[in-house]
């Protein structure tokens, strides 16, 4: 492993997780949202279809290709990945989601967190070269592997990161629900680029 690497990818994905805090995380607005996560939280679950299908189509392709590999797949790996997976559900169909786009900004951004952070490190560690093998076969996956290169990755996750806070991205991703998963899936894809350096 590269120790380089491994240093960039870790102090990325730390500015990823404090970011948002440090930015936003006044103490009054964190009261207000965890109260407002506790009386919205047993009637503001919203499934959010596009998310889910994804989801469950990885599980199956995840399950299928673990089960070809048996034991060669170590079980903390297959429990990072669904763990990932479900990190994912309740980010995009919890109430977190109504709640961060009625306006609680700071709830909004623990979204964000929760995709493109937590749930990318957990996928990521939920993968092997065996279990990517078929894809990695593929052509225009190989020529995407360019992206991992650190400063590629970087410049991928700032772009992304602040591209979608600008007024215009931000408002139409609150207006139009496919908006707002096409702003999940590439901070989701930014995380697993990003977090990718730090593959072990």
């Amino acid at each position: 492993m590269n120790i380089t690497r491994l240093r960039f990818g870790l102090f990325v994905w730390g500015l990823g997780l404090v970011a948002p805090v440090l930015a936003f995380g006044a103490d009054t607005e964190l009261i207000a949202a965890s109260r407002e996560l506790r009386k919205q939280w047993l009637h503001a679950w919203s499934p959010a279809w596009p998310e889910l299908v994804v989801s469950i189509v990885a599980v199956v392709l995840y399950a299928v290709r673990a089960s070809q590999l048996g034991a060669r797949l170590p079980r903390w790996r297959a429990l990072c990945f669904l763990t990932g997976i479900v990190v994912l559900t309740l980010a995009s169909s919890s109430p977190i989601d109504p709640i961060g786009e009625d306006g609680m900004f700071w709830v909004h951004m623990l979204q964000h967190v929760l995709i493109g952070d937590l749930a990318a490190l957990l996928l990521v560690l939920g993968v092997t070269g065996p279990i990517l093998q078929p894809v990695l076969k593929m052509r225009w996956v190989q020529a995407l592997h360019r992206l991992t290169h650190p400063a590629a990755a970087f410049v991928l996750w700032t772009v992304l990161l602040v591209g979608w806070h600008v007024p215009v991205a931000y408002q139409a991703a609150l207006e139009h629900s496919w908006v707002h998963g096409i702003e999940h899936i590439s901070f989701l894809t930014a995380g697993l680029v990003m977090l990718s350096l730090i593959h072990i």
